[in-house]
């Protein structure tokens, strides 16, 4: 790529990318797929202003955002989903209460093949159309993909309109037209099975998880909400708010 150019900064510190524009030097390092920007002009040379003022001499790009990158990595934890299973030693298990929420069969809205993103609270979720891939409404808005076996696994379709009263609608679209689908037009509504259940806990750290149906952006985890794993599938971790949690669970016994 013209005007860019990598370099090593420490084995364990990741990559640093140098990209020059407008004049302005943009330097931005990549730690664990994670990136974080920094401007020369600016956060940089603030930092080599102070450091003369306290007699701090040579200091390098390697030292500054390093440390700056140490720091922002020691403020949350981050899980790869599908990496290695999760250790359950330290959760409870919690029952899933019977809830109507919706689904979408993505072969309702696309043609099978079709690259498509589905438009959730935390963003754009790439998907490939298939007769194995639905898509699923919670109950406050939180949409995310799943296996068409997983859901057989979990839920059962039942009759009636699915509602969903969110500031947002949410939508498909196809890549290639760039044609945008409603969900809710082709939503259906199901209702989880009597023996259904997860491992939780508190989260007591700030967490990154990278969850099995998106392995580019991230789901937040901040003090208070749980992280959860199914039991059949110990791979599979996600994040639960808080707020919703208590609606949604209870206590196995």
């Amino acid at each position: 790529m013209p005007g860019v150019r990598a370099k090593s900064i420490l084995a364990d510190r990741g990559e640093l990318l140098c990209q020059h524009h407008r004049n302005v030097q943009k330097l931005t390092l990549i730690r664990n797929g994670i990136r974080m920007q920094f401007c020369v002009a600016g956060q940089f040379r603030s930092f080599q202003m102070a450091c003369h003022r306290h007699n701090i001499h040579r200091v390098s790009v390697e030292t500054c955002l390093g440390g700056r990158m140490d720091t922002y990595f020691a403020g949350f934890d981050i899980i790869y989903a599908g990496e290695k299973p999760a250790d359950i030693s330290g959760m409870v298990k919690y029952k899933k209460k019977r809830i109507p929420a919706g689904f979408v069969r993505s072969e309702d809205i696309l043609p099978s093949g079709t690259d498509a993103l589905i438009r959730t609270l935390n963003g754009d979720i790439p998907v490939t159309v298939s007769g194995d891939t639905y898509i699923m409404l919670g109950v406050s808005g939180d949409i995310y993909p799943i296996s068409r076996e997983k859901f057989e696994n979990t839920y059962e379709v039942i009759s009636g309109t699915f509602e969903l009263s969110t500031s947002y609608a949410p939508t498909a679209k196809d890549e290639r037209t760039g044609q945008i689908h409603s969900l809710l037009e082709h939503a259906q509504t199901c209702i989880c099975k009597s023996d259904t259940f997860i491992h939780a806990k508190p989260i007591e750290k700030a967490v990154k998880v990278f969850p099995l149906w998106d392995d580019e952006r991230y789901l937040l985890g901040k003090k208070g909400d749980f992280l959860a794993v199914r039991p059949d599938d110990l791979s599979d971790i996600y994040v639960i708010e808080k707020n919703i949690f208590g609606r949604l669970y209870e206590a196995a016994f």
